[in-house]
């Protein structure tokens, strides 16, 4: 008997992906996967195949999408921060306590339909709170999402050591002559 597995990061679904992450045995960890009766499997296939997944989840190279697209529909990454209500604010917090459990309700609040698009411009719809819907989008668009988070957190911090070395020069080359006449 074959078991038939995902062969790219891209064809795990975030639902699979949080599964995955909740440390279910070998056995579970497949049936994530596979519609088969693993009863009737080798060891060595089953051992092959936990090799497999494991491999494919960690060299997932994750990649920020700005739009993506799921059932037909157009989803576009929140575009303005400074419009983010305080409810959003609040859910996104709740829900980074555990990113993974709620990995499919922080997309939700992150990425919403778009309602227009003009070139690489876009509106989204408004944040009516957190849903389900996004559960079987594939889990490389959530992985992304954190890249983003990473990356600008990261941006944000060499630009304020940069600042800060700024400030301290002026600040010292001012106070640099005091008492001197």
């Amino acid at each position: 008997m074959k078991i038939v597995l995902p062969t790219d990061f891209k064809d795990i679904t975030l639902h699979q992906y949080q599964q995955w992450h909740k440390g279910l045995d070998r056995f579970k960890s497949i049936a994530l996967f596979t519609d088969i009766d693993l009863s009737k499997v080798s060891l060595n296939a089953i051992n092959a195949s936990y090799e497999h997944l494991e491999e494919l989840f960690s060299n997932e190279e994750p990649r920020f999408f700005k739009i993506i697209e799921h059932n037909d529909v157009k989803y576009g990454f929140v575009n303005d921060w400074d419009a983010f209500s305080a409810g959003e604010w609040i859910d996104i917090e709740t829900y980074s306590s555990d990113p993974v459990l709620n990995a499919h309700k922080i997309m939700s609040i992150l990425y919403r339909p778009i309602d227009r698009m003009v070139l690489d411009r876009y509106s989204i719809a408004p944040y009516e709170g957190t849903n389900d819907s996004l559960k079987d989008i594939p889990a490389c668009f959530f992985l992304g999402a954190m890249v983003f988070f990473c990356e600008s957190e990261k941006e944000y911090l060499n630009n304020l050591a940069h600042s800060l070395t700024e400030v301290a020069e002026q600040t010292l080359s001012k106070n640099a002559g005091d008492g001197m006449t």
